[in-house]
């Protein structure tokens, strides 16, 4: 087993611009992100023993860098329970944009292969968000993260739990 150490730094940043707006019972709510970041890491070696046999492997560092859009709507509408209990059921619509990424965009497939997938990928969620109490927060989410990538199935399920205090 060959084993090494190295450090990483990554400087990022993110500039997010949101909005609510009202029209009759719906809510609408676009967003747009941008988000870059450089990643540079050190010159590494990497150290064992195979077959009884001292081996080290000298690597260099690199760097990259990674920058992406995101652009969202969701809209949203209020409702009230029997018992007078608030929710809000919501969808939401996204379109994301990675106009820098490592290596051209270029990655390895299950075989070994290089690909290179689209810069852009869409997204469709939906879900609710309900209080429970004065403190309590539950949000339950299920979405496609993945329309436009070919060959490529990613879902998410989300349940987020937020307690004020």
């Amino acid at each position: 087993m060959l084993s090494g150490d190295y450090d990483s730094e990554r400087l990022s940043g993110e500039v997010s611009l949101y909005g609510q707006y009202k029209f009759g019972a719906y809510f609408v709510r676009p967003e747009v992100s941008v988000t870059y970041s450089h990643v540079k890491s050190d010159d590494y070696d990497l150290s064992g023993n195979i077959l009884n046999l001292p081996v080290s492997v000298s690597l260099p560092g690199g760097s990259f860098n990674y920058g992406v859009l995101d652009l969202t709507t969701e809209v949203s509408r209020n409702f009230r329970l029997s018992d007078g209990q608030p929710f809000r059921v919501f969808a939401e619509v996204g379109a994301q944009y990675e106009f820098e990424r490592p290596n051209d965009g270029k990655i390895l497939t299950g075989d070994l292969s290089e690909v290179t997938p689209s810069p852009w990928a869409f997204s469709l969620r939906s879900g609710f968000r309900t209080l429970l109490n004065d403190f309590i927060q539950i949000e339950a989410t299920a979405g496609y993260l993945s329309f436009g990538q070919d060959d490529l199935d990613v879902w998410e399920g989300k349940l987020h739990v937020s307690w004020s205090f």
